[in-house]
């Protein structure tokens, strides 16, 4: 009767909880970082009983974690002596493993999101960003 009321049973269930969980991510390990964002990003692409606005800003909030971490790896990966020594490959991969978990999250969010955008508010607005963060991404 009150299904609307129900919160998904996921650690990051709100942009707030989020927040909480992404604030233990290791700041001297941006490789380990991205590792965990992205197992965030597929935990929330698959987890059940989100409402589609929700879960796209808490994607929007593990988005914007994740973008510090991608950045100091891209760093260390450009400043490399060797791009194609071993280490300097790992990073590359996790680097667009990243962008892919992030594209594959956006679109089904935004698949998601697309039958309530007809209406007017925070469904079409959501929707509208979701797009064009899948897009970037």
């Amino acid at each position: 009767m009150f299904d609307w009321l129900k919160k998904p049973d996921h650690p990051m269930a709100t942009p707030e909880a989020a927040m909480q969980e992404l604030a233990d991510l290791p700041e001297d390990d941006p490789a380990k970082a991205l590792d965990d964002v992205c197992a965030w990003l597929t935990s929330l692409k698959e987890a059940e009983g989100f409402r589609p606005e929700v879960r796209a800003a808490v994607l929007g909030v593990v988005d914007e974690a994740g973008q510090p971490h991608h950045e100091r790896l891209l760093a260390e990966y450009l400043a490399a002596h060797q791009l194609y020594e071993t280490k300097s490959q790992i990073r590359q991969q996790k680097l667009l493993a990243f962008w892919n978990r992030l594209l594959d999250a956006y679109e089904a969010s935004a698949t998601e999101l697309e039958p309530h955008a007809a209406k007017a508010g925070a469904a079409q607005e959501a929707f509208d960003q979701t797009v064009c963060r899948a897009l970037r991404a």
